[in-house]
């Protein structure tokens, strides 16, 4: 995955120390997008929502590691958030998720944290959600799923009058789909008529020659 490198002026010899986080945003239904970072503080960032502000989770959020290949293929990443009180795993159960947008971010700060440089690790979709719960608090794992994943996916769509109208009911571009598949179109010639002689007159014969008394 090819994402914008972080810019030259932010890792120049001015900025002496870099320390990195990481940041995510998961776009629950039913619900705000919920935002999540790894600082101890809660932080404003931009995001594919615009922006929000980040709840700083410390070392309780956890990020599996992203891989990347030279190859068009779909991978895989999982966001874990430990130590959640056990009434609330409801709530993470209450909205829909299920194929809706999350995003992984690398937060690059200076060192008195007052400037930073955001990059887009990871985009895709959340799959799965697996809770294993203790006795006073609970640990949440996100399983998501890249963008990529849409190519292995059949698409049922069909390029007829009715399809078309389902997505656009005022567009007529496919109207006479259905009318071409039997057309007989004849480039250079003219169509034959249908009323014309079939070749068996009453003064012919069927091999061109004519009747004499």
């Amino acid at each position: 995955m090819s994402r914008p490198n972080v810019t030259d002026t932010y890792v120049s010899s001015s900025v002496t120390l870099i320390q990195p986080y990481f940041a995510a945003y998961l776009d629950f239904s039913g619900s705000a997008p919920v935002r999540l970072w790894t600082g101890n503080t809660n932080k404003t960032f931009n995001d594919i929502g615009g922006s929000g502000e980040y709840l700083g989770v410390g070392t309780l959020g956890g990020i599996s590691t992203i891989t990347e290949t030279t190859e068009v293929s779909a991978k895989t990443m999982d966001l874990t958030l430990s130590g959640i009180p056990t009434e609330y795993v409801s709530l993470a159960l209450s909205g829909s998720y299920r194929g809706r947008d999350v995003v992984a971010y690398l937060v690059l700060f200076n060192t008195a944290m007052s400037s930073y440089e955001q990059v887009t690790l990871f985009r895709g979709y959340m799959d799965q959600m697996l809770i294993m719960e203790g006795s006073d608090f609970s640990n949440i794992t996100v399983k998501c799923e890249s963008r990529l994943i849409e190519l292995n996916r059949p698409k049922d769509v069909r390029y007829t009058d009715e399809a078309q109208k389902q997505l656009y009911p005022t567009d007529k571009g496919l109207e006479f789909v259905a009318s071409m598949a039997d057309k007989s179109i004849y480039w250079g010639v003219s169509a034959p008529s249908s009323t014309g002689n079939d070749g068996g007159g009453e003064n012919g014969g069927g091999d061109g020659s004519s009747m004499m008394s």
